[in-house]
């Protein structure tokens, strides 16, 4: 059965083969350490909330001696930073990925600057204008996340307003625009 990982809430499809084929279903620990849901007839895994813990699967089937197990490692969602922005010409950044797994790749959806993405995630904007668009994939969890980058040339940051003034120890939460939005 797989996969052997899940996100909080994620729906997986577990299914046994061999034997004599009348399976049933059990958490291991009951409540499971994520609070896990399991269908004991279908299979049906549902992940619990609580990261990041491992919950394990019994399958024996009535028509045999003997079971099998199956442990799922339940891991928070995965965040990518930048998530969405505007980059100028030619320039390269590393994703960053929170959380998650740890282990993920990258894959390009589209191009359209010129642009290039490494199996490490490094991202280099093309020459020319264009919307680039990188998928990320947890590679335990299946967890994917798509990342749309406008290429566009002579982009600058600026702040709104442009001048402030305050009083000492006041605070304002200053609105930028441009970029990524990860400073």
């Amino acid at each position: 059965a797989s996969p052997e990982a899940a996100v909080p809430y994620a729906l997986i499809s577990l299914s046994a083969t061999g034997g004599a084929g009348a399976y049933r279903y059990e958490l291991a620990q009951a409540p499971s350490p994520s609070g896990a849901a399991l269908n004991d007839v279908t299979g049906s895994y549902l992940a619990g909330p609580t990261v990041p813990v491992v919950d394990s699967v019994l399958v024996t089937d009535l028509g045999c001696v003997g079971s099998a197990s199956l442990d799922i490692s339940v891991y928070e969602s995965m965040e990518v930073l930048p998530s969405e922005g505007s980059v100028p010409l030619s320039a390269s950044f590393a994703f960053e990925v929170l959380r998650g797994s740890g282990t993920y790749s990258c894959e390009p959806l589209q191009l359209l600057s010129g642009g290039s993405i490494t199996e490490g995630c490094d991202y280099s904007a093309g020459a020319s204008e264009g919307l680039d668009g990188v998928r990320l994939t947890d590679s335990a969890t299946a967890e994917s996340v798509d990342v749309w980058l406008e290429v566009v040339d002579g982009l600058t940051l600026h702040s709104e307003p442009s001048v402030l003034g305050l009083p000492l120890g006041s605070s304002y939460a200053l609105k930028v625009h441009g970029g990524t939005g990860v400073w």
